[in-house]
């Protein structure tokens, strides 16, 4: 709040970047506004990756975030985010009462302590072909299919996030042919994650690629200056239609072996957020009554069509603008969700 707003008070968390107002101002009118309908109603994803807390290792073996993400447990988590691969975090009640069935890998790490319930679960899962990925610390009563050796911190950003970055390729390596991603990057700075529905996928990536600027870079701890990213994307699907959200245009896709590339490029500390649909977007139709006098109601139809003028199967945001016969603004227009 202090970074945002003059204040008569010294203390606390006062200052992060004197641009943080503006560029929080710029994510509301151009992404939360436009896109919050349509992301509202875009289901969230049926993971088949569990990134799992043991809270018998936090008791018993002094383990975990604390609530902060630190300490390995926190690290291995951005590892698998440079690894490309996108994860349900859970814990001992989400697997009592859920089970494993849904994944196929899960990754146990700082987990020295593990309760006889969840140990059972755990080899029914490798049992029926799942693989459990665990570090040096797993509790002996669990036999890992890979072994990821943990990391501590050495306090140097650049060297920390070049050392995890390695532990992030050793992984996708060691996976390599025994899991495939639905949405990869081929650049570990840009980080994608995906929605899909029925017919159509949102796909969001965000850049990670930093420096050390002259804020706080000096010190050596943290490399808080964006730098421009570029990356491909490739897609798990044999067909589909790209388009930017943001920056409301198509995006030129290559197909290749059954799945799709896309090129993308980001501005220094930016994000993208993606629709993929099966049919192509060819135009908006739009009916309302010719006339209508003051009292009187109507209704304004909207539909975004693909070239044979059937509705494009997928959520779809619009802005919807009507005007009364002055030009005034009237009730009802706004950002919404086809």
């Amino acid at each position: 709040w202090q970074s945002l707003v003059p204040t008569e008070s010294t203390s606390g968390y006062r200052y992060t970047n004197p641009q943080t107002q503006h560029e929080l101002k710029r994510l509301i009118h151009e992404v939360v506004q436009p896109l919050g309908p349509a992301l509202k109603q875009i289901p969230a994803p049926r993971n088949d990756i569990a990134y799992y807390e043991s809270f018998a290792a936090q008791v018993f073996a002094r383990r975990g975030t604390y609530g902060w993400n630190g300490y390995w447990l926190g690290d291995a988590h951005q590892m698998l985010q440079w690894a490309g691969l996108q994860t349900d975090v859970v814990f001992d009640e989400s697997i009592q009462q859920h089970g494993l069935d849904q994944y196929k890998v899960l990754f146990m790490m700082d987990c020295d302590v593990v309760t006889e319930s969840i140990i059972k679960e755990i080899k029914a899962f490798q049992q029926r072909g799942g693989i459990v990925v665990a570090d040096e610390h797993v509790a002996p009563g669990v036999k890992p299919d890979l072994v990821i050796t943990s990391y501590r911190r050495t306090g140097n950003a650049e060297q920390d996030k070049q050392e995890l970055q390695k532990k992030a390729l050793e992984l996708r390596q060691s996976l390599a042919g025994k899991y495939e991603r639905y949405l990869d990057s081929s650049n570990p700075d840009v980080i994608p994650y995906s929605r899909r529905g029925k017919a159509a996928d949102c796909l969001f990536v965000v850049s990670d690629r930093r420096e050390f600027g002259d804020y706080v870079g000096q010190h050596g701890r943290v490399m808080e200056n964006g730098l421009p990213a570029e990356t491909t994307l490739t897609l798990n699907r044999p067909t589909g239609h790209v388009y930017d959200l943001v920056l409301h245009q198509p995006v030129s896709v290559k197909q290749a072996g059954g799945k799709q590339k896309a090129g993308i490029q980001l501005a220094p500390g930016a994000g993208g957020i993606y629709l993929v649909t099966d049919q192509p977007v060819s135009g908006v139709t739009v009916k309302v009554p010719e006339k209508l006098k003051r009292g009187e109601s109507g209704t304004v139809a909207l539909s975004v069509g693909d070239p044979q003028g059937q509705p494009v199967s997928a959520v779809i945001p619009v802005e919807v603008t009507i005007e009364d016969a002055e030009g005034r603004l009237a009730e009802f227009s706004g950002y919404r969700a086809l």
